[in-house]
């Protein structure tokens, strides 16, 4: 049998606390069984990928799981383009290492996946 492609769809900004921890749980038990796993953070979802100086016990967690993706071997992480730029946002201030998609290319990269989850 295939293994079967995942694709994750991020749209919460970091403090919504337990919605983004579960869906990590779910990232990085996924890769930790060798599946196939892509993230694409997009609308409110593109500041998780954002350092902030003086971070909160919170958001130094959340800085743990977004570098616990590389360390899962989860190199296909994606971010929103339009989402990114309507929020004044950009990929100099990202966290980790990230590919920018526009809007009308998402569709592809959804349909490339067999299963999608998201909050």
């Amino acid at each position: 049998m295939e293994a079967k492609r995942f694709l994750f769809l991020l749209k919460h900004p970091p403090q919504s606390g337990v919605i983004n921890g579960e869906l990590f749980d779910q990232v990085l038990t996924l890769a930790a069984f060798d599946q196939s796993v892509s993230v694409l953070f997009m609308e409110e979802g593109v500041y998780q990928l954002i350092s902030r100086s003086g971070e909160t016990d919170s958001a130094a967690e959340h800085a743990g799981r977004l570098a616990a993706l590389a360390f899962y071997g989860i190199d296909s992480v994606w971010v929103e383009s339009e989402s990114l730029s309507r929020r004044g946002l950009s990929l100099d201030g990202s966290a980790i290492p990230v590919q920018a998609i526009r809007r009308e290319s998402v569709a592809g990269l959804i349909a490339r996946h067999d299963v999608i989850l998201g909050d």
